[in-house]
């Protein structure tokens, strides 16, 4: 992703003058913006009660109604760094690199990454998020990976529990 991410910034970035080249930069960043699964908005038709969606309290598939639009670059943002090109790191970008001439951060494309944020949200006061709700349900790619993970954390802390409390009542 990142990779491809990176040869997409270049081709846009690199001037068709020829004044730069794709040697003369360093993506030292690359920008993921952010979007909200707000709380307050309905779960996902598919996550019935009774279903191991409600059982095991599966947030990332219960709710897939996210704001239209992401925020805009660096408003609550999150990023990965090449921490060697940065002098100064921030929560939602990387405000100084080393070398400020090449190094640049690298915008990663929405439809490549986007950061999914879950919360009871009713809008910002800047108006950089959106009130209309479209469906998104990327995380049901990883349906079969997270239930079978989440059970299986949950009966090894079942299965945990248990031995613990077989040695207190032996030590009792």
């Amino acid at each position: 992703m990142l990779e491809d991410a990176t040869a997409l910034w270049r081709r846009r970035f690199v001037s068709s003058n020829g004044r730069k080249t794709a040697d003369d930069i360093f993506p030292a960043a690359f920008l993921v913006r952010n979007v909200f699964f707000r709380l307050n908005w309905k779960d996902d038709e598919r996550a019935v009660n009774g279903s191991q969606i409600q059982q095991l309290d599966l947030l990332t598939l219960r709710k897939s109604l996210r704001e239209d639009r992401p925020f805009p670059p660096y408003a609550r943002s999150k990023y990965i760094a090449w921490t060697r090109a940065a002098s100064m790191l921030a929560i939602h970008s990387v405000p100084e690199f080393v070398d400020d001439a090449r190094s640049m951060e690298v915008l990663v494309d929405e439809r490549d990454a986007l950061l999914h944020h879950y919360r009871q949200w009713d809008g910002d006061s800047l108006h950089f998020g959106s009130n209309r709700a479209v469906v998104d349900r990327r995380m049901y790619d990883f349906y079969d990976e997270i239930v079978t993970r989440t059970s299986e954390r949950h009966n090894r802390r079942r299965h945990v529990g248990r031995k613990t409390d077989a040695i207190v009542r032996y030590h009792a």
